[in-house]
C-alpha cells in the first residue's frame, strides 16, 4: 500500500456536487466518481460537526468517544470548550503513527493542543490566540516563513479585525484567503515532509454554505433573484477552488496510493429556527425565573447609568464570574418547577433528574421514564406552524442512539428534525417565539443554510471499484476502512465496519479484514497543559459570537 490522502470538506453535499459535475463545472470531482466509488455518508444524530468529526476519527459512537457538542458534555462543571483531551478514544492516525507511518494532520476538530505524532499536526477549530497549535513546535515559524500567515478559521477571533460589520464581499475575500493559505500550506508540508498518511479538513465549504445558500436556491424566502455577482456564485467558486486541489491530489497519485474525500454532514436550506425551550415552556415542562432577579436588575442598571469606560471591565468581570459557574447555574430557569430543559445545538433535551442535577425534581426510575416518554410523544406530535407538517421526525432516547461509558453525558432526548430547514439550532433563545428568524452574528450576512445528515464519500485507488455507487455508509465506518486500506488490524471496540462493498471483490479476498482485540486506551495527554481559564474564556466568547453559546 502506498500513500493515503483523506480530504475532508465540511458540509459538502451531493445535492450540489452532482448537478455541477454534470454541467462540467467540477471536472476533477467528476473524475473521482468515474474512476472510483461513491456513497452517501450518513452523519451522526444530530449532524453536528464536533461529534461528527470525533466519530470520523475514532470509528466509535459518541457514547464511547465522549464528544457531543462544542463544549464538554458534563453540565456539572463550568462550560469548557472541547479539546484534544476531550477525546476518550485514540484517532485512527495514532495507530499509523505507532506503526512507523509518517503522519500529517491539518485542521481536524478536537486536535488542540496538538498531540505528538510521527509527523506533524496543525490543530483545527477551538484554538486560542497566541498559543502554539502546531506540532512539532517549530512548525509554526516554519510555515509562517515559507508560506505566510496561516488562518485557522474565519470567525470573530481568528480574523485580523472585528467581523461584526463585515460585508459579503469582505467575508468572501477572507474565506478565499483562508482556503488559499491552507492549500499552499499543505503543498509545502507534502514537499517537505512527504507524509504517508495525510488528513486535511476544509471548513470553508461549511462557512460559505451557511451564509450564501439563499443565492443559489430559488425556493428560499431570502432568494434575491438571479444574478452573476460574487455572492450568487460564492458557493460554486469555493467548490471550484477545491476541485482544483482535488485535481492536484489525483495527479500526484501512484498506482498504489489511495485518495478519500469525506464530509462530516451534508447541507440544505435553512428557513426558520424552532425554539425547543419555548416549546417546553408552553407544554408545562419548564418555567423561567422572574426577569426581575437582583443580578439581572443590577446588570440592567449598570448598562443604563455607567459610562462605557467603567462598564466594559465590569461586564468582563461579570462574564468571567458566570463562566466559572456550571452550565446549570448559567441558565435563567426556575429549577423547582422545571422537569426538562434544552441545552446545546440541534435538539438536545435533558430531564431535571433528582440525584444528577443540583435541583432535580424528577425521580429516577418510573417517573423519569414517564416524563421522558411523554415529552417524546409530544415532540413527535408537534406541528410546524410554518408548514402544517410534523416538526420532528423522531425523538430519540439516548440509549437508542448511543452506547458506551460516556452515554450518561448524552442528552436524555435527541431531536431528529423532520425538515432541517426548520431546526432548533440554539437552546438559549428562551424568550423568543416558538418559530422565529435565524440569528446571525454578522450584521450584513444572513444564515440561510443548515446541516443535513447526508454527507459525501468518494474513494479512488488500488483495489477500489470503478464508477461504482455503493450503499449508504456511516461516519463511524471511515476509521476502520482507512485502517484496513493501510494494512492495519481494526480494533475490536470500533463500531464501524470496513466498507468492502466499495472495493473489488478480489482485493478483499486477497486481503481479508483483520481484527484485533483491544480496549480503547484514550489519547495520551503528553502535549502540554490543557486550556488556561483565560484561553477557555476566549474560545467560549468566540463560540458565543458565532451563536453556539448563550
Amino acid at each position: 500500500m502506498g500513500r493515503i490522502v483523506i480530504l475532508g470538506f465540511d458540509g459538502a453535499t451531493f445535492d450540489l456536487l452532482d448537478p455541477w459535475m454534470e454541467q462540467g463545472q467540477l471536472p476533477h470531482f467528476a473524475r473521482l466518481v468515474e474512476e472510483g466509488s461513491r456513497a452517501v455518508l450518513l452523519s451522526t444524530v444530530p449532524p453536528m460537526s464536533p461529534q461528527a468529526w470525533a466519530t470520523f476519527q475514532t470509528g466509535v459512537n459518541p457514547g464511547k468517544h465522549g464528544i457531543y457538542q462544542f463544549t464538554e458534555s458534563d453540565l456539572h462543571i463550568p462550560t469548557t470548550p472541547v479539546t484534544s483531551f476531550s477525546l476518550r478514544v485514540p484517532p485512527f492516525w495514532r495507530f499509523f503513527s505507532d506503526a512507523g507511518w509518517r503522519v500529517g494532520i491539518v485542521n481536524v476538530f478536537a486536535t488542540y493542543p496538538p498531540q505528538p505524532v510521527n509527523g506533524f499536526v496543525i490543530a483545527g477549530r477551538n484554538v486560542p490566540s497566541g498559543r502554539p497549535y502546531m506540532f512539532p513546535p517549530n512548525l509554526f515559524e516554519e510555515v509562517r516563513d515559507r508560506v505566510g500567515k496561516y488562518i485557522v478559521d474565519v470567525d470573530p477571533y481568528h480574523a485580523e479585525r472585528s467581523l461584526k460589520n463585515i460585508s459579503e464581499e469582505g467575508f468572501l475575500a477572507l474565506l478565499h484567503r483562508m482556503v488559499d493559505t491552507r492549500i499552499r500550506t499543505v503543498r509545502y508540508l507534502q514537499e517537505t515532509y512527504s507524509p504517508d498518511l495525510l488528513v486535511v479538513v476544509f471548513t470553508v465549504t461549511d462557512m460559505v454554505q451557511h451564509f450564501f445558500w439563499h443565492y443559489l436556491d430559488p425556493s428560499h424566502p431570502a432568494y434575491p433573484g438571479p444574478g452573476e455577482t460574487s455572492a450568487h456564485t460564492a458557493i460554486l467558486d469555493i467548490y471550484r477552488v477545491l476541485d482544483g486541489f482535488v485535481g492536484e491530489m489525483v495527479g500526484q497519485m501512484e498506482p498504489s496510493d489511495m485518495l478519500m474525500v469525506v464530509s462530516d454532514h451534508g447541507f440544505g436550506p435553512w428557513y426558520k429556527e424552532l425554539n425547543l425551550n419555548r416549546w417546553l415552556i408552553e407544554n408545562g415542562w419548564m418555567r423561567l425565573c422572574s426577569p426581575n432577579r437582583p443580578s439581572r436588575l443590577l446588570k440592567d442598571w449598570a448598562k443604563r447609568l455607567l459610562p462605557r469606560s467603567l462598564l466594559r471591565p465590569l461586564l468582563r468581570t461579570y462574564s468571567q464570574h458566570r463562566r466559572r459557574r456550571s452550565a446549570y447555574e448559567e441558565k435563567p430557569i426556575e429549577w423547582t418547577q422545571t422537569k426538562a430543559f434544552a441545552h446545546g445545538h440541534y435538539g438536545n433535551i435533558y430531564i431535571n433528574l433528582k440525584g444528577r442535577e443540583p435541583l432535580g425534581i424528577v425521580a429516577p426510575g418510573e417517573e423519569y421514564k414517564q416524563v421522558r416518554d411523554a415529552i417524546c410523544r409530544g415532540l413527535e406530535e408537534w406541528i410546524n406552524p410554518a408548514t402544517g407538517q410534523p416538526a420532528v421526525k423522531r425523538a430519540w432516547r439516548k440509549e437508542e442512539l448511543y452506547h458506551g461509558p460516556y452515554t450518561d453525558y448524552a442528552p436524555d432526548i435527541v431531536v431528529e428534525w423532520a425538515d432541517y430547514a426548520y431546526v432548533g439550532s440554539r437552546a438559549t433563545n428562551y424568550g423568543e417565539p416558538i418559530i422565529h428568524e435565524v440569528h446571525c452574528f454578522y450584521r450584513n450576512l444572513i444564515q440561510s443554510g443548515s446541516h443535513r445528515r447526508e454527507g459525501i464519500l468518494l474513494l479512488k485507488g488500488a483495489g477500489v471499484r470503478s464508477n461504482y455507487a455503493g450503499s449508504v455508509a456511516l461516519l463511524q465506518d471511515i476509521a476502520p476502512t482507512i485502517l484496513y486500506l493501510g494494512g492495519q488490524p481494526v480494533p475490536s471496540y470500533m463500531d464501524g465496519r470496513v466498507l468492502t462493498d466499495l472495493l473489488e471483490p478480489q482485493f478483499v479476498e486477497d486481503q481479508p479484514p483483520q481484527s484485533v482485540q483491544m480496549e480503547p486506551l484514550g489519547y495520551p495527554m503528553t502535549a502540554g497543559e490543557n486550556l488556561t481559564p483565560e484561553e477557555s474564556e476566549e474560545i467560549l466568547e468566540r463560540l458565543k459570537g458565532l451563536g453556539y453559546l448563550e
